[in-house]
Protein backbone atom coordinates (compact mmCIF):
# COMPACT_ATOMS: atom_id res chain seq x y z
CA UNK A 1 0.00 0.00 0.00
CA UNK A 2 0.73 3.84 -0.34
CA UNK A 3 0.84 5.47 3.08
CA UNK A 4 -0.33 8.86 3.51
CA UNK A 5 0.81 11.60 5.59
CA UNK A 6 -2.32 13.13 6.68
CA UNK A 7 -0.82 15.97 8.24
CA UNK A 8 1.00 17.15 4.84
CA UNK A 9 -1.02 19.15 1.90
CA UNK A 10 -2.91 18.20 -0.43
CA UNK A 11 -3.17 14.78 1.86
CA UNK A 12 -4.50 16.19 4.75
CA UNK A 13 -7.91 15.94 2.75
CA UNK A 14 -9.45 12.76 2.51
CA UNK A 15 -11.27 13.55 -0.75
CA UNK A 16 -7.48 13.74 -2.55
CA UNK A 17 -6.45 10.71 -0.93
CA UNK A 18 -9.96 8.62 -1.67
CA UNK A 19 -9.17 9.86 -5.46
CA UNK A 20 -5.98 8.89 -5.62
CA UNK A 21 -7.12 5.38 -4.62
CA UNK A 22 -10.11 5.45 -6.97
CA UNK A 23 -7.89 6.47 -9.94
CA UNK A 24 -5.73 3.26 -9.55
CA UNK A 25 -6.27 0.40 -11.65
CA UNK A 26 -5.17 -2.67 -9.08
CA UNK A 27 -6.40 -5.14 -11.74
CA UNK A 28 -3.69 -3.67 -14.49
CA UNK A 29 -1.77 -3.35 -11.10
CA UNK A 30 -0.98 -6.82 -10.63
CA UNK A 31 -1.61 -8.33 -14.37
CA UNK A 32 0.90 -5.93 -16.06
CA UNK A 33 3.31 -4.61 -13.68
CA UNK A 34 3.51 -7.17 -10.59
CA UNK A 35 2.26 -10.05 -12.13
CA UNK A 36 2.55 -12.46 -9.57
CA UNK A 37 -0.80 -13.42 -9.21
CA UNK A 38 -1.18 -11.33 -6.45
CA UNK A 39 -5.19 -10.46 -5.23
CA UNK A 40 -5.86 -6.41 -5.76
CA UNK A 41 -6.42 -4.78 -2.35
CA UNK A 42 -9.10 -2.69 -1.75
CA UNK A 43 -8.95 -3.84 2.38
CA UNK A 44 -6.16 -3.29 4.50
CA UNK A 45 -7.03 -6.71 6.05
CA UNK A 46 -6.64 -10.06 3.80
CA UNK A 47 -9.26 -12.20 2.68
CA UNK A 48 -9.27 -14.28 6.32
CA UNK A 49 -11.36 -17.30 7.11
CA UNK A 50 -13.71 -16.29 9.61
CA UNK A 51 -13.83 -12.50 8.59
CA UNK A 52 -16.19 -10.62 6.83
CA UNK A 53 -13.99 -8.06 5.45
CA UNK A 54 -15.91 -4.56 4.39
CA UNK A 55 -16.20 -3.15 1.13
CA UNK A 56 -13.49 -0.85 -0.31
CA UNK A 57 -13.52 1.60 -2.95
CA UNK A 58 -13.29 0.27 -6.46
CA UNK A 59 -11.15 1.66 -9.17
CA UNK A 60 -13.24 4.54 -10.36
CA UNK A 61 -11.81 7.23 -12.45
CA UNK A 62 -14.73 9.12 -13.02
CA UNK A 63 -15.95 9.18 -9.54
CA UNK A 64 -12.27 9.89 -8.47
CA UNK A 65 -12.34 13.12 -10.77
CA UNK A 66 -15.54 14.25 -9.26
CA UNK A 67 -13.72 14.28 -5.59
CA UNK A 68 -10.82 15.69 -6.63
CA UNK A 69 -13.08 18.85 -8.08
CA UNK A 70 -14.80 18.77 -5.03
CA UNK A 71 -11.22 19.07 -3.33
CA UNK A 72 -10.90 22.22 -5.35
CA UNK A 73 -8.37 20.88 -8.21
CA UNK A 74 -10.51 20.62 -11.30
CA UNK A 75 -9.06 18.29 -13.90
CA UNK A 76 -6.60 18.22 -11.68
CA UNK A 77 -5.92 22.45 -12.05
CA UNK A 78 -3.89 23.49 -9.20
CA UNK A 79 -3.15 20.40 -7.73
CA UNK A 80 0.16 21.45 -5.72
CA UNK A 81 3.40 19.10 -6.16
CA UNK A 82 3.10 15.49 -4.48
CA UNK A 83 6.30 13.19 -4.24
CA UNK A 84 5.95 9.63 -3.92
CA UNK A 85 8.94 8.37 -1.80
CA UNK A 86 10.25 4.20 -2.41
CA UNK A 87 13.28 2.41 -1.33
CA UNK A 88 15.86 0.92 -4.09
CA UNK A 89 14.21 -1.73 -6.02
CA UNK A 90 13.34 -2.44 -9.90
CA UNK A 91 9.62 -3.75 -9.00
CA UNK A 92 8.89 -1.01 -6.51
CA UNK A 93 9.97 1.66 -9.15
CA UNK A 94 7.79 0.25 -11.83
CA UNK A 95 5.01 0.10 -9.89
CA UNK A 96 5.61 3.56 -9.03
CA UNK A 97 5.92 4.99 -12.45
CA UNK A 98 2.49 2.84 -13.31
CA UNK A 99 0.36 4.77 -10.54
CA UNK A 100 2.10 8.31 -11.64
CA UNK A 101 0.80 7.52 -15.40
CA UNK A 102 -2.35 6.00 -13.94
CA UNK A 103 -2.81 9.85 -11.96
CA UNK A 104 -1.73 11.68 -15.04
CA UNK A 105 -4.39 10.02 -17.61
CA UNK A 106 -6.72 9.43 -14.55
CA UNK A 107 -6.70 12.95 -12.79
CA UNK A 108 -5.12 15.20 -14.68
CA UNK A 109 -2.07 15.09 -11.90
CA UNK A 110 1.44 14.96 -12.37
CA UNK A 111 3.71 13.54 -9.26
CA UNK A 112 7.42 13.26 -8.41
CA UNK A 113 8.90 10.26 -7.62
CA UNK A 114 11.74 9.58 -5.37
CA UNK A 115 13.76 6.54 -5.17
CA UNK A 116 15.39 6.33 -1.89
CA UNK A 117 18.21 4.18 -0.23
CA UNK A 118 16.99 1.91 2.23
CA UNK A 119 18.21 4.30 5.23
CA UNK A 120 17.01 7.04 4.12
CA UNK A 121 13.66 6.12 3.01
CA UNK A 122 12.68 4.70 6.38
CA UNK A 123 14.44 7.75 8.08
CA UNK A 124 11.77 10.09 6.50
CA UNK A 125 9.14 8.15 7.23
CA UNK A 126 9.89 7.51 11.06
CA UNK A 127 9.84 11.67 11.12
CA UNK A 128 7.05 11.92 8.89
CA UNK A 129 8.78 13.57 6.39
CA UNK A 130 7.32 12.94 3.08
CA UNK A 131 3.59 12.70 1.29
CA UNK A 132 3.01 9.66 -0.30
CA UNK A 133 5.49 6.59 0.90
CA UNK A 134 5.18 2.97 -0.38
CA UNK A 135 4.72 0.62 2.52
CA UNK A 136 4.07 -2.45 3.48
CA UNK A 137 2.58 -5.34 6.30
CA UNK A 138 2.83 -9.07 6.63
CA UNK A 139 0.78 -10.21 9.99
CA UNK A 140 2.47 -12.32 11.82
CA UNK A 141 -0.89 -14.01 13.23
CA UNK A 142 -3.85 -14.95 10.93
CA UNK A 143 -6.33 -12.24 12.40
CA UNK A 144 -7.42 -9.09 11.18
CA UNK A 145 -6.26 -7.33 14.57
CA UNK A 146 -2.46 -8.30 12.81
CA UNK A 147 -3.29 -5.56 10.00
CA UNK A 148 -5.69 -3.06 12.10
CA UNK A 149 -3.39 -2.67 15.07
CA UNK A 150 -0.52 -0.83 12.79
CA UNK A 151 -3.22 2.19 12.74
CA UNK A 152 -3.67 2.65 16.81
CA UNK A 153 -2.99 6.65 16.83
CA UNK A 154 0.55 5.43 19.28
CA UNK A 155 1.17 2.87 17.21
CA UNK A 156 5.27 2.13 16.55
CA UNK A 157 4.39 1.61 12.86
CA UNK A 158 2.24 4.49 12.53
CA UNK A 159 4.17 6.90 10.47
CA UNK A 160 1.07 8.73 8.68
CA UNK A 161 -0.07 10.68 10.97
CA UNK A 162 -3.61 9.00 11.20
CA UNK A 163 -5.30 9.26 14.44
CA UNK A 164 -8.73 8.50 15.17
CA UNK A 165 -10.30 7.72 18.30
CA UNK A 166 -12.82 5.97 17.53
CA UNK A 167 -10.61 3.60 15.46
CA UNK A 168 -8.95 2.91 18.41
CA UNK A 169 -12.19 2.52 20.74
CA UNK A 170 -13.13 -0.17 18.64
CA UNK A 171 -10.32 -1.95 18.58
CA UNK A 172 -10.18 -2.02 22.36
CA UNK A 173 -13.68 -3.33 22.03
CA UNK A 174 -12.68 -5.85 20.47
CA UNK A 175 -9.24 -6.87 22.33
CA UNK A 176 -11.89 -7.00 25.41
CA UNK A 177 -14.40 -9.17 23.59
CA UNK A 178 -14.71 -12.74 24.72
CA UNK A 179 -17.52 -13.07 22.09
CA UNK A 180 -15.67 -14.69 18.64
CA UNK A 181 -18.80 -12.98 16.20
CA UNK A 182 -19.13 -10.17 18.80
CA UNK A 183 -15.22 -9.73 18.18
CA UNK A 184 -15.51 -9.81 14.61
CA UNK A 185 -18.30 -7.39 13.65
CA UNK A 186 -16.08 -4.62 16.24
CA UNK A 187 -12.92 -5.36 13.70
CA UNK A 188 -14.99 -5.37 10.92
CA UNK A 189 -16.54 -1.67 11.92
CA UNK A 190 -12.83 -0.52 12.99
CA UNK A 191 -11.64 -1.41 9.17
CA UNK A 192 -14.64 0.33 7.60
CA UNK A 193 -14.01 3.32 9.55
CA UNK A 194 -10.31 3.22 7.99
CA UNK A 195 -11.43 3.05 4.96
CA UNK A 196 -13.50 5.36 4.83
CA UNK A 197 -10.74 7.71 6.47
CA UNK A 198 -8.80 6.69 3.72
CA UNK A 199 -5.02 6.98 5.46
CA UNK A 200 -3.66 4.53 3.17
CA UNK A 201 -4.34 3.83 -0.78
CA UNK A 202 -4.35 -0.01 -0.90
CA UNK A 203 -2.49 -1.71 -3.25
CA UNK A 204 -2.70 -5.82 -3.46
CA UNK A 205 -2.43 -8.29 -1.13
CA UNK A 206 0.72 -10.48 -1.31
CA UNK A 207 1.28 -14.08 -2.66
CA UNK A 208 4.07 -16.00 -2.63
CA UNK A 209 4.23 -18.32 -5.71
CA UNK A 210 6.90 -21.17 -5.78
CA UNK A 211 7.62 -24.26 -8.09
CA UNK A 212 7.22 -27.88 -5.90
CA UNK A 213 7.86 -31.38 -6.60
CA UNK A 214 5.48 -33.92 -6.14
CA UNK A 215 8.07 -36.34 -4.29
CA UNK A 216 9.15 -33.69 -1.94
CA UNK A 217 7.87 -33.92 1.61
CA UNK A 218 8.05 -31.82 4.70
CA UNK A 219 6.74 -28.98 2.59
CA UNK A 220 4.46 -27.07 5.24
CA UNK A 221 2.82 -23.77 4.16
CA UNK A 222 3.04 -21.07 6.63
CA UNK A 223 2.01 -17.39 7.25
CA UNK A 224 6.28 -16.13 7.23
CA UNK A 225 6.67 -18.57 4.53
CA UNK A 226 10.14 -20.26 5.87
CA UNK A 227 10.73 -23.51 5.65
CA UNK A 228 13.57 -25.53 6.89
CA UNK A 229 15.10 -28.09 4.50
CA UNK A 230 16.06 -30.40 7.80
CA UNK A 231 12.08 -30.98 7.57
CA UNK A 232 12.02 -32.18 3.81
CA UNK A 233 12.40 -35.68 2.55
CA UNK A 234 11.98 -36.88 -0.32
CA UNK A 235 8.94 -39.29 -1.19
CA UNK A 236 10.09 -42.73 -2.73
CA UNK A 237 7.10 -44.00 -5.85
Amino acid sequence: YYMCNVNRPPLDDPKVRKALNMAIDKEALVRYVTKADERPATTMVPPLQGYDAPLGADFDPELARRLLADAGYPNGVGFPEVTVNFNIMEAHSLVAQAIQEMWRVNLGIDVTLANMEWKVYLKQQHVQDYQISRSGWIGDYADPMAFLEVWYCDASNNHSGYCNPEFDALLNQARAEQGAAKRMQLLREAESLLIQDQPFLPLYHYTQPYLLRDDVGGFEENLRDIHLFRHMYRVES
